[in-house]
């Protein structure tokens, strides 16, 4: 059932952080590894909001671009990763990202936790 059929084209759905809070603790375990979970019309509607197009004035994309990783160990010792994959994914927290990192040459992804998500200025 996709969005399409409860949402007209004058409309915007969105999902807030607080709701999407609420859908995470409604699907609990359901939703451990899984991309995609269906839900019925009814259940969307109590997660999803909708804002009029015409209440819209700008939209922005915010930074995408990872422009350098680098690991600094409890001792201060900085680690620059080169060949690495990582892997980066929005969690609930505002200002953190998920992070799990795969070493060159492994398949196993290593889960590094969430990280603070910080702005490097070189002066």
């Amino acid at each position: 059932m996709g969005a399409a059929i409860f949402c007209n084209e004058d409309q915007i759905p969105f999902i807030s952080t607080p709701n999407l809070q609420r859908l995470h603790a409604y699907l609990g375990n359901l939703a451990l590894g899984k991309t995609h979970i269906s839900i019925t019309e009814e259940q969307a509607r109590t997660f999803l909001e909708f804002i009029p197009r015409e209440e819209i004035v700008d939209f922005e994309i915010m930074e995408t671009a990872i422009k350098g990783i680098r690991l600094i160990t409890r001792k201060n010792r900085e680690i620059r990763l080169h060949g690495f994959t990582i892997q980066v994914s929005n969690t609930l927290s505002p200002g953190m990202a998920g992070v799990e990192m795969k070493i060159p040459g492994h398949d196993k992804l290593f889960d590094v936790g969430e990280r603070v998500i910080k702005e490097s200025y070189r002066g």
